[in-house]
């Protein structure tokens, strides 16, 4: 019997390398200029072609690729976005968007790399990165795969998983279309049978709660 893809979800995010991103925050918090994010909120400069690492110690944030305003991903703190891009010319622009209040640092790729060096924490760097590429890997496979229903569900139970207050003010139709291709009545028509069916409770558009989703639909 296969694992369900959300389980497999809840155990790589069971390993988030804590105790890295620990080591980097203290080495690196003195040496960064601390910024704030209000719910809702862009990152004013392009995450990738400012040679920046973010460091995000609070808030869930969404991060945004700029050509499309296409949402890549919402993740929570402790986090690190912009180290691929200290090692590349092709960053290819993304931005953070805060879905709560949001905090952290951005440290500039020089001051970065003294500091990685003088406190020996590669290791830590790796090991974050190494965390980072198997969640990314597994949300492609995840959200790429599968038809219109199965990209609904995922979006659904991740919906689910941000905290109370992003979720009832978050319009659960634009989250799926923004973390999707599919157009507005493909997710109107698939909410409404997953209404009608009693596994979705919705109210003014916003998603109150999800019963066991049908494997398919």
């Amino acid at each position: 019997m296969s694992t369900p893809p959300e389980n497999n979800l809840s155990d790589i995010l069971s390993r988030r390398p804590l105790q890295s991103y620990q080591r980097l925050f203290s080495a690196l918090e003195d040496n960064g200029h601390a910024f704030s994010l209000a719910p809702g909120e862009s990152a004013e400069k392009n995450v990738a072609a400012e040679s920046t690492i973010w460091l995000i110690s609070r808030g869930v944030f969404t991060v945004v690729r700029e050509s499309d305003a296409s949402w890549l991903g919402t993740a929570s703190a402790p986090f690190i976005v912009g180290i691929s891009g200290l090692f590349s010319t092709h960053g290819g622009g993304y931005s953070l968007m805060a879905q709560n209040s949001c905090q952290g640092i951005g440290v500039e790729r020089d001051l970065f790399f003294q500091c990685i060096d003088q406190h020996h924490l590669w290791q830590d760097v790796a090991h974050i990165q190494a965390w980072l590429l198997e969640l990314l890997l597994f949300r492609d496979g995840w959200i790429s795969s599968g038809d219109a229903y199965q990209m609904v569900r995922r979006q659904l139970l991740n919906l689910m998983k941000l905290p109370y207050d992003i979720r009832v003010t978050t319009p659960v139709e634009s989250y799926i279309r923004n973390h999707t291709c599919l157009s507005r009545s493909s997710v109107f028509r698939i909410l409404s049978q997953l209404r009608k069916g009693k596994f979705v409770l919705i109210k003014k558009g916003k998603l109150i709660n999800v019963a066991r989703l049908p494997e398919k639909y």
